[in-house]
């Protein structure tokens, strides 16, 4: 339906002569750099969490299991 690598360049091509004509193109396509580059950093954290606490569950559970057998 959509010929997406023609609308992203495009879109990239806009963005790029925005930056380039005026300060306030160069001001909203720095402020929409930094959300993309926010959202990602906080998503990435957010995914290093939670595969950390899953790890840990996943390793205690089965600890557990073995403590509560040896100490019946």
């Amino acid at each position: 339906m959509f010929d997406k690598p023609k609308m992203y360049y495009r879109v990239k091509a806009w963005f790029i002569s925005l930056k380039e004509q005026s300060t306030v193109g160069m001001c909203i396509y720095s402020c929409i750099d930094f959300l993309i580059k926010l959202c990602l950093i906080t998503y990435g954290t957010m995914v290093v969490l939670a595969s950390f606490i899953l790890a840990g569950v996943i390793l205690v559970i089965p600890l557990l299991m073995i403590l509560g057998l040896i100490f019946r």
